[in-house]
């Protein structure tokens, strides 16, 4: 067996196909980033055609993150729409919350692409090491029914890379990368 079959063997990649396989079909939320190309990666193994990629682009969307994720898309033959929105009027003024906000305003609008699309379920990049930090933004994920396949599958960012770079994902090896606005003090005018 060679070292990609055995590293796409694994409990927990299998465990990931079978939370996918699961649905009918699936529209991932995809930034470019490690965990949502994997996530859609995995997604297109389990689901073949019946998966959607979605890209939000904000004022504070790093512009490389999109191209990735059109490059992806593209290379996995998924269809993919980017959608333009704005920046949501609840974070403005940077709450300690801001995550939660904008995860709820982005995700609620991604869900209704979603069902408009005819897509059964949204899924999101959250995993395991996500709980190890405050994230706000899980909130608005349990609020809106969002799936986190890599979570519901108990993988970390050691097994995401691993499988990523088993796929030949060109992100497999890029290194984390926060959101824009965590760089901003809360209170601080956006």
């Amino acid at each position: 067996m060679t070292a990609v079959a055995a590293a796409l063997a694994e409990p927990g990649f299998q465990r990931l196909l079978e939370r996918l396989r699961a649905l009918p079909s699936v529209a991932v939320a995809c930034s470019g980033g490690l965990d949502s190309s994997l996530l859609l990666a995995a997604a297109r193994r389990a689901l073949g055609e019946q998966v959607l990629a979605l890209t939000v682009v904000t004022p504070y969307m790093a512009s490389h993150e999109i191209a990735a994720a059109k490059t992806l898309t593209a290379q996995l033959a998924v269809r993919h729409r980017v959608l333009e929105l704005p920046l949501p009027e609840t974070i403005t003024h940077n709450p300690p919350d801001r995550c939660y906000h904008c995860k709820r305003a982005l995700f609620a609008e991604l869900k209704r692409v979603t069902a408009a699309e005819g897509c059964a379920a949204l899924a999101d990049g959250s995993n395991r090491d996500d709980l190890a930090d405050y994230r706000p933004g899980m909130r608005a994920l349990r609020e809106l029914d969002i799936h986190s396949p890599l979570l519901e599958a108990d993988l970390g960012k050691a097994e995401i890379r691993r499988y990523a770079h088993a796929l030949a994902l060109p992100v497999w090896d890029q290194p984390a990368s926060a959101c824009l606005l965590t760089r901003l003090p809360h209170g601080t005018a956006i």
